[in-house]
């Protein structure tokens, strides 16, 4: 992640306002595969291709992190390539995800770097591990890394241990006790709603910001405890204060198990959607399904959003 790795994987460059972001103009080799060409165009943003210059072509910025940007997977194989090659050329799905941002530093590099780009909408797909706080630490073995600064106090700690002590002891939540901290920690009381305060309601209060959109991306874990019958209430709680938030402030809040259930009745296995033994990324089958899914909704979002029928 240094400034001065111009290798295939030299894909990151330090940033003060953000702590990274992907290197601009910068061709090499995808996060987490062998030879998936990495492309990114002037402004960071994922593919390469530069933002279409005609005003007719309505232009949507996804935002969001590694499950967004597609860890393993080839670049057009991922959910926001599918929904482009379905929408056409009138629109211009751009992916500005990046591998380990949180909800803040997903908003940093908007404000920063492509406020000004004329979006008609932006798309946020937010993951249980993007509420929480990272930041430059020194490891155990003496440098430094990009890393949770979170659940260092023995109350937080405790608070976790309880959570995951409750989810161990039913049979129908007991997937959900495998989560790793920065997943687990949305589960705690006002840890969602007070991240969404802090840092979008902000960023929705500002008059030149373009109509906002969120996607719930949800973990393997949470599908096997909805297919042994937990309570939504319970296995999806951090995607119900999103909800909740979203309802709040008038926006669109779009629910990939709600959409990949409408599809795929029961609950999918969430093998055949997940990488093998990830939490969180999907694979080539789980992002075409969840593109299937997700497309007719955001398209319907879009068109009531940017008044344009279009989408249709």
């Amino acid at each position: 992640m240094l400034d001065d790795n111009y290798t295939e994987r030299g894909l990151y460059l330090f940033d003060e306002q953000i702590g990274y972001r992907f290197k601009p103009n910068n061709s090499g080799i995808r996060h987490q595969t062998d030879d998936s060409p990495h492309l990114t165009n002037s402004l960071g943003l994922l593919g390469g291709r530069e933002l279409d210059p005609d005003p007719a072509v309505r232009k949507v910025l996804v935002l969001g992190d590694s499950v967004t940007y597609g860890d393993g997977i080839p670049f057009d194989a991922i959910f926001v390539s599918r929904m482009q090659d379905i929408a056409g050329p009138e629109l211009q799905l751009v992916n500005g995800a990046c591998p380990g941002w949180n909800l803040e530093q997903q908003i940093g590099f908007y404000e920063a770097y492509v406020e000004r780009a004329g979006w008609n909408a932006v798309v946020f797909c937010l993951c249980l591990n993007d509420f929480v706080e990272f930041g430059w630490a020194a490891t155990p073995q003496g440098n430094f890394d990009w890393m949770m600064l979170e659940s260092v106090s023995t109350f937080d700690r405790l608070r976790l241990k309880y959570t995951r002590n409750r989810f161990q002891s039913s049979k129908e939540t007991g997937p959900l006790f495998r989560h790793d901290d920065a997943c687990m920690l949305s589960w705690q009381s006002g840890r969602v709603a007070s991240c969404l305060r802090e840092h979008l309601s902000p960023f929705l209060k500002s008059s030149s910001r373009p109509p906002v959109i969120v996607v719930l991306l949800p973990s393997r874990y949470q599908f096997d405890a909805l297919g042994r019958g937990a309570p939504t209430e319970t296995a999806l709680s951090p995607q119900h204060q999103v909800n909740n938030f979203c309802t709040a402030h008038g926006i669109a809040c779009l629910d990939a198990v709600e959409l990949l259930t409408q599809v795929d009745e029961p609950f999918p296995e969430s093998s055949d959607i997940f990488l093998a033994g990830d939490a969180l990324h999907f694979n080539d089958a789980g992002h075409a399904r969840l593109a299937e899914a997700l497309w007719p909704a955001l398209r319907e979002e879009l068109s009531a959003s940017t008044g344009d029928e279009r989408s249709e």
